[in-house]
């Protein structure tokens, strides 16, 4: 039904089609600042007649509202496909988690949350270092740039996606 409300506005809401990509992100940080305010103030556990999970359900929705809007708009401004972006996640989380059976690469291991983010960092700074070494060579092309800020708009775009094709995935 949100896909069915953001569609909705996207094609009939004078506002929503003055949306930018930057203002969504403003959002989409705001809802993700209010959602960690919420789990920082929790000191119960939640059952299901509590204040603290209704308020916890609604910044969750506005974060999921948020990323979807996100994706509508980059979607129609960059031509963007939620399809590219899940691929894109699915393939960063991979390279960074080489210790997970399903995808690994045999040789890495993490038997603690200490080793599982260093992994993840090391794998981090091995991107970092390929991304940098295009434009160590020479000054970088327009189109090296280009497709260099299209991959990190694709990589935030993925991450958005992520968080709302999680919650569609658990609604269907």
């Amino acid at each position: 039904r949100l896909q069915n409300v953001v569609q909705c506005l996207s094609e009939s809401c004078p506002w929503t089609k003055e949306l930018t990509a930057d203002t969504m992100l403003s959002w989409l940080n705001d809802e993700c600042n209010e959602m960690r305010q919420e789990l920082e103030s929790l000191d119960c556990e939640l059952s299901p007649q509590n204040e603290s999970r209704d308020k916890l359900i609604s910044e969750l929705g506005d974060v999921l509202f948020s990323a979807l809007m996100l994706e509508m708009v980059c979607r129609r401004d960059y031509g963007l496909d939620v399809g590219e972006a899940w691929q894109a996640a699915c393939a960063k989380v991979e390279r960074r988690t080489p210790y997970m059976n399903e995808w690994g690469d045999g040789k890495s291991n993490a038997n603690s949350s200490e080793e599982a983010t260093q992994l993840w960092k090391n794998a981090k700074a091995e991107e970092k270092g390929a991304s940098q070494n295009l434009f160590s060579v020479n000054k970088p092309s327009i189109l090296t740039i280009t497709i260099w800020k299209i991959a990190n708009c694709r990589a935030t775009f993925a991450i958005a996606g992520f968080l709302a094709g999680a919650m569609i995935c658990r609604l269907d």
